[in-house]
């Protein structure tokens, strides 16, 4: 334990709105904070009532600059991360409110850890360079996957101490089975099923009719159950319901929490999944996923458990027939994807690992 009798911590990320994925972040991420007793705790969050209620922890206001800057100013460490904060595809203002946190921690000279994130993708030229130049001057950077890392190489980030971990949220705590049937029971829900986590990116939109016709094929012919899950519930839902209407007897589920959803993918046959964080939990629950890459991220998270992606722009009949090979071919694609899960879930670990020694340092 450091010298301090309370160690003060920020926590900045897309936390509060309602993204599964990045709430499950910082339910692990706060799980590891708390081996640390005294640690005192403040996230950034965009609805600081809804991230205190959830998570039992301080919250303030991300773009009240006052609480901003009170928050990093009285820190003993900033922690950026985890997640795809820092990218251009979703907008330049975005990166730029991120990196603008990451400076007032380094101007304020704190401890700026960047945590478990996916760098990239950074197109604009100015925004590589100033993504650089903040960068360089942090404290230490985790990174989730193998293509951040090489991304960080290329903007010259070389003047800090830079690991290969995993995601965050590969360290949720695992559902038991009777929750698992509980979930089931909720929904009115009987095995087999197969589950999709679909969504419509930035500039793009999937073929809703593609998917639906491939979803009653597999109601068809192996006689499954079908599920649309919103992983972003404001987001997703409407692409969901569209689905849902298109496919009879399918069930659309409700809000789910990330344990929930984990008990859920536990008892599925398959995953098909476009947001990253339906396939983590799928490999948490050890259920075979078959990924839609739409971003850097989901593909190479598919590398690291040597799984294939699909791409958007497959026809219907390709992602079929990868969803047919799947299924007949599940219990050897379970097996493999038991070892290489487990592998992550340590890598996940190390991110505590590199935290607890710049935690240390601290006077």
């Amino acid at each position: 334990m450091p010298k301090k009798e309370k160690l003060k911590i920020t926590v900045s990320g897309y936390y509060g709105f309602g993204n599964t994925g990045d709430e499950a972040i910082l339910t692990s991420l706060l799980r590891i904070l708390r081996r640390f007793p005294k640690a005192k705790v403040t996230v950034l969050s965009a609805y600081p009532r809804r991230t205190q209620k959830e998570h039992g922890v301080k919250s303030v206001s991300r773009i009240n600059p006052i609480s901003v800057l009170s928050s990093v100013l009285n820190c003993d460490i900033l922690i950026s991360g985890g997640g795809g904060l820092l990218q251009d595809a979703t907008s330049s203002r975005s990166l730029l409110y991120y990196l603008s946190i990451i400076f007032l921690g380094v101007l304020f000279r704190k401890r700026v850890v960047l945590l478990a994130q996916s760098i990239g993708p950074i197109s604009k030229r100015i925004n590589r360079e100033l993504t650089s130049w903040v960068l360089n001057k942090v404290t230490l950077i985790t990174v989730r996957d193998e293509h951040s890392l090489k991304e960080l190489e290329k903007l010259g980030v070389k003047q800090v101490p830079t690991y290969q971990t995993a995601d965050l949220a590969l360290l949720l705590e695992k559902p038991e089975d009777e929750e698992a049937n509980e979930i089931l029971k909720f929904l009115g829900l009987k095995e087999p099923f197969v589950v999709f986590c679909l969504r419509n990116p930035k500039h793009r939109r999937i073929r809703v009719e593609d998917f639906s016709e491939i979803a009653t094929r597999i109601q068809r012919e192996f006689q499954a159950e079908i599920v649309f899950l919103p992983f972003q519930f404001a987001v997703d839902q409407e692409l969901c319901e569209k689905l849902s209407a298109l496919v009879p007897q399918s069930i659309l589920c409700p809000f789910l929490k990330p344990k929930q959803i984990i008990s859920l993918f536990a008892k599925a046959e398959l995953v098909v999944g476009m947001r990253l964080h339906s396939l983590i939990f799928s490999a948490l629950a050890r259920t075979p996923f078959l990924p839609i890459a739409y971003d850097p991220k989901v593909s190479s998270f598919a590398q690291l458990l040597n799984q294939e992606a699909l791409f958007l722009e497959d026809d219907a009949e390709k992602i079929f027939s990868k969803i047919e090979a799947y299924l007949k071919n599940r219990a050897k694609i379970k097996e493999n994807l038991e070892k290489g899960a487990s592998q992550l879930e340590q890598k996940a670990e190390e991110n505590w690992i590199h935290l607890e020694r710049i935690i240390n340092s601290l006077p």
